[in-house]
């Protein structure tokens, strides 16, 4: 009787010590996974900012393309880069400039097919944009609400504009365009004078 006792005491006491070892093991991985969850990859962070321009890489390997998503620098003459990090800029994204007072002026480089809605609306300084023939398409209301903006040129190879993409441009007095390009509703004040290149 004595030994059937000691033997069921012995089972109880490797039963308890398992099932301790286990919910510590479990802890242990979940305070793995917080801490995990809690630090973002380095390469995350690393993927955001590029001097002055928060930036999004698209594609693998030599198909890599750069999305401009934001920038934070001072503003000025600025000469948008056409690589960085080596990779082709090839779209400006939606609000990606949008409120940059210091902006003054601005040359898109010819490697950047897209101009993203809201890129640049409310950039009140802002008195001239050099568009590269490279550009296809020009958002929604790009360049709404930049009030210092007197004349524009837009290339041939722009196929499309979107609906009030110069609008609100209060001192906007001459466009310049191809009749081939699509124009959006209310893209251009009525005050201004637009010259077709064809």
């Amino acid at each position: 009787m004595k030994m059937k006792q000691r033997i069921a005491a012995l089972a109880v006491f490797c039963l308890a010590l398992s099932c301790a070892s286990g919910a510590k093991s479990e802890s242990g991985a979940e305070g793995a996974a917080a801490r995990s969850a809690a630090q973002p990859a380095e390469d995350e962070q690393e993927d955001l900012l590029r001097g002055d321009f928060r930036v999004e890489v698209k594609g693998e390997g030599p198909s890599k393309t750069i999305t401009i998503t934001g920038y934070i620098g001072p503003g000025g003459d600025l000469a948008i880069p056409e690589r960085i990090d080596r990779i082709p800029v090839t779209v400006i994204g939606e609000e990606a400039f949008k409120g940059c007072d210091g902006l003054v002026r601005v040359t898109i480089p010819d490697t950047v097919a897209a101009i993203g809605d809201w890129a640049f609306t409310e950039c009140e300084n802002l008195t001239a944009v050099a568009f590269p023939p490279s550009v296809a398409a020009i958002g929604r209301s790009a360049f709404s609400w930049c009030a210092s903006l007197v004349s524009v040129t837009i290339p041939p190879t722009v196929a499309s504009i979107g609906e009030r993409g110069f609008s609100y441009c209060s001192r906007l007095r001459n466009v310049s365009l191809s009749r081939k390009t699509a124009v959006g509703v209310d893209a251009f004040p009525q005050e201004a004078a637009i010259t077709y290149t064809d």
